[in-house]
């Protein structure tokens, strides 16, 4: 179980550095990811999916909060944090800083990660993009 859970770990670094081949290397061939409501994806579409959200938020990353392991899924409960410094959703740039809380629920095939769940609070990231600056 320690290894799912560090494997989990390794997977979420590589993503926020956008690391690719360590992901790749981490994940099955026949890997599935869903986010929120979306149709499952394959790793390329999904690959496209969170390079898109890096352009708006280069600095983005996830602080993991716990992890919870059983014999082969680990569910990840984190924040996602990061700098609106790019375009994200037609939104420009607001150089404001977002945390959005994250439940990822990844299964497991022979130590690889073969399913990928996700669900991040989206509205409450885009309602911290289109708040308006309070007045004193």
């Amino acid at each position: 179980m320690e290894k799912l859970q560090a494997t989990a770990r390794e997977f979420y670094t590589a993503i926020d550095s956008q690391d690719w081949n360590t992901v790749e290397r981490l994940v099955t061939p026949d890997f599935v990811a869903q986010v929120s409501d979306s149709s499952p994806m394959e790793l390329p579409a999904w690959r496209q999916q969170l390079e898109m959200f890096h352009q708006g938020f280069p600095d983005g990353h996830h602080i993991i909060d716990e992890y919870v392991i059983g014999a082969n899924a680990v569910v990840t409960r984190c924040r996602f944090q990061g700098t609106h410094t790019g375009v994200f959703h037609e939104i420009a740039p607001t150089g404001r800083d977002v945390s959005a809380g994250v439940i990822h629920i990844d299964h497991f095939i022979d130590g690889k990660i073969a399913r990928h769940l996700g669900q991040l609070n989206m509205l409450g990231m885009l309602s911290q993009l289109r708040a308006t600056p309070e007045r004193d």
